[in-house]
């Protein structure tokens, strides 16, 4: 009776914290709570060898987010390919076209649809990376596209990776965890082993991370990499953050001195059920 008396209170005190919470709290305290029962240790590792797969919602998260990563593991042999997801075309400040009318927001967004691939390509130059791959889906409308999904398999079966590398999914950009929601579908359809490794990268949000890499043989790439995004530049110094951040992850290295990327590494089906449990149901739009 005693038990029974507990599991119910249990269950009232949860509802009434859903009801309560803001959407963003519970969200952060379900991924907290994932990720604290992992108990994860993190520690200094070497980059990604093989066939290496970075899942980069836009063009220019590949280097923001792991380009010191994907240098290091290029100049040791990977043979890394990056799949964009989303062309970029809404890559700008809206302000920019506050009084323009549609034809010209078309033909402004279909320039930068151009441009924006050929930075990415030209920061796969600096990396040493493979010929990237376009999925070109929507810039902001990724979540729940019909055709994410087949496109991404198509390309992992294409490619058949040793390793992928994605974005944290906790990651609150709606383009950033749609592409992880994504991917674990497609991976699916695609065949990949559960015990695939999944190297998850931080870009607009600090993660909970239990893996780091020493990037600072590779800084100067990094540096190069992400000056080719000069289209995402123009109204954000990324740059000053994205070094502030590698900066500060070289302390939870145990670095004096330097810049390190973090990741949360784990396999495939890891990955999988701590996306659920973060998000429930979302793999399933």
């Amino acid at each position: 009776m005693k038990r029974l008396a507990t599991r119910l209170l249990r269950g009232a005190l949860r509802r009434s914290v859903s009801r309560l919470l803001p959407v963003g709290v519970r969200d952060a305290l379900r991924v907290h709570q994932a990720l604290v029962r992992r108990e994860q240790h993190a520690e200094t590792i070497e980059p990604p060898s093989g066939r290496v797969v970075v899942l980069a919602p836009h063009p220019d998260d590949e280097a923001f987010g792991c380009g010191g990563t994907l240098a290091r593991a290029s100049a040791q042999g990977a043979n890394v390919h990056v799949v964009f997801m989303t062309d970029g075309a809404r890559g700008y400040d809206p302000a920019r076209l506050a009084r323009a009318d549609a034809e010209a927001v078309a033909a402004f967004e279909a320039a930068l649809r151009g441009t924006r691939r050929a930075e990415a390509a030209a920061a796969g130059q600096v990396l040493g990376l493979a010929d990237p791959v376009f999925l070109d889906l929507p810039d902001g409308g990724l979540r729940g596209h019909p055709e994410a999904v087949p496109r991404l398999a198509e390309a992992l079966s294409t490619l058949r990776p040793d390793v992928v590398m994605l974005p944290w999914f906790a990651d609150p950009h709606p383009d950033h965890w749609a592409t992880v929601a994504a991917f674990h579908r497609a991976a699916k359809q695609a065949g990949l082993p559960a015990s695939t490794p999944c190297w998850g990268y931080e870009v607009w949000s600090p993660m909970v991370a239990n893996a780091f890499v020493d990037i600072g043989a590779s800084f100067d790439a990094k540096q190069a990499a992400m000056a080719e995004h000069r289209s995402q530049l123009a109204d954000v110094d990324y740059v000053r953050v994205i070094n502030g951040l590698s900066a500060y992850r070289s302390l939870a290295a145990g670095f004096s001195t330097g810049h390190a990327e973090a990741f949360f590494v784990d396999t495939l089906d890891v990955h999988a059920r701590l996306f659920d449990e973060a998000w429930p149901g979302e793999k399933r739009r």
